[in-house]
């Protein structure tokens, strides 16, 4: 997944997304499990978008790249080498 990707929603495939940016979000989380005291970081990849096509079109929306690949697949282009 990089950024000028164009997505189509699974269940409403009038609906396309393009890839806008991606990015890791840091969570630091005190857990009393966690390594002596230390808080512990996760990491999640996230990924921005914005509609192009469909009900919502020209709308921003941020999603974990995981729950985003649930939803939507990418669209794949045939490359006409010449």
């Amino acid at each position: 997944m990089k950024k000028g990707d164009l997505y189509y929603l699974m269940h409403i495939p009038e609906t396309k997304a393009l890839v806008t940016k991606t990015f890791s979000k840091r969570q630091f989380t005190d857990c009393p499990a966690s390594f002596h005291g230390f808080p512990s970081i996760r990491i999640t990849h996230c990924v921005e978008v914005i509609i192009v096509a469909g009900k919502y079109k020209g709308e921003r929306e941020k999603y974990i790249q995981e729950e985003f690949r649930q939803h939507f697949r990418k669209i794949e282009i045939e490359d006409e080498g010449r």
